[in-house]
């Protein structure tokens, strides 16, 4: 069973998630972090969700 975290706007999320996600990666290897652009092209950056994914079947930390 996959769970995601919201934890800020999609504009935030792009730019703090991936730093928050390769601190987490050294002592959860089994969580993914996939970005998708919700807007067209011009706006892609700035429009941004967010998703941090973890797969309880193989998390052995707290």
């Amino acid at each position: 069973m996959q769970r995601k975290c919201l934890i800020c706007p999609p504009s935030v999320g792009a730019l703090v998630l991936p730093v928050i996600y390769r601190a987490i990666k050294t002592h959860y290897p089994q969580l993914l972090l996939r970005n998708l652009p919700i807007g067209g092209a011009e706006n892609q950056l700035s429009q941004f969700q967010t998703d941090l994914i973890t797969d309880n079947m193989f998390c052995t930390g707290p």
